[in-house]
């Protein structure tokens, strides 16, 4: 592992979920090299839940792959206890906004880009809970870490969220601004949680100060003028790693 003072792991994919688990078995032999580790985990480690609020000490329930190693790579960094190597998993919501590396296949994109070029949003079921989050407000809270007192994220787990949405409710948030219709449908993806936002707020003073209507109109203006070209693979994960394997790209760089 290279030597230096912070170590951020980004979102992963379910292959690299599992190249993370090693890196961070790897990290218990190595902390002596880096200050701090952050792992960006994700809401999905709870999976599906009947409790009113979500709250980070309750036990995880991950129900797929992809958040079972979420979960694993928590337990695994947490399992350091040692007080010069700061170990963090923040559990971000959903992002949303415009990005230059743009994905459009997360709740707020599919639901602008629908709305746009079909004039109809198909929404499955759309009673379930989704947190979301404006991604430049996630990024201000990774800042935040790194200039936060270890002692009071040390081996810490964070709940980071702009709000919970129903589905139906985001779609009405992009109707207000895209005319267009609703198809109905029933859903494959039954993950729904309220999550709740106390925990960063009264440790570290966080609140999001980004609204995620403003994260829908910067997806609609974006599309429009042409800086996000929706028929990029690169912007759809699942459709970019199938152009990978078929280009032999994912063989390369293994």
């Amino acid at each position: 592992m290279v030597a230096t003072d912070e170590v951020v792991i980004v979102q992963l994919g379910v292959d690299e979920a599992a190249a993370g688990l090693a890196l961070s078995t790897e990290a218990r032999w190595n902390q002596n090299e880096a200050d701090w580790h952050f792992f960006l985990s994700r809401g999905i480690v709870y999976g599906v839940r009947d409790e009113p609020n979500i709250v980070e000490d309750m036990p995880l329930a991950p129900i797929t792959l992809y958040s079972r190693y979420k979960a694993d790579i928590e337990n695994e960094l947490f399992s350091i206890d040692d007080p010069a190597f700061t170990t963090v998993a923040v559990r971000n919501s959903t992002v949303s906004g415009f990005s230059p590396r743009m994905r459009l296949d997360l709740i707020i994109s599919i639901f602008v880009r629908a709305a746009l070029r079909r004039k109809l949003i198909t929404i499955e079921g759309g009673n379930q809970l989704r947190p979301l989050i404006h991604m430049q407000d996630l990024v201000d809270f990774y800042v935040l870490l790194l200039r936060a007192e270890p002692e009071k994220i040390h081996r810490q787990a964070f709940n980071v969220s702009a709000d919970n949405y129903k589905v139906i409710d985001v779609a009405k948030m992009v109707q207000e601004r895209i005319p267009c219709e609703f198809a109905f449908a029933g859903f494959t993806d039954p993950r729904s949680y309220h999550v709740d936002t106390t925990k960063v707020e009264r440790t570290l003073g966080y609140q999001p100060a980004r609204t995620i209507e403003s994260a829908i109109d910067e997806v609609q203006a974006a599309l429009v003028d042409g800086r996000i070209d929706d028929e990029d693979p690169r912007c759809y994960n699942i459709r970019h790693m199938k152009t990978l394997v078929e280009s032999g790209a994912a063989a390369a760089s293994a």
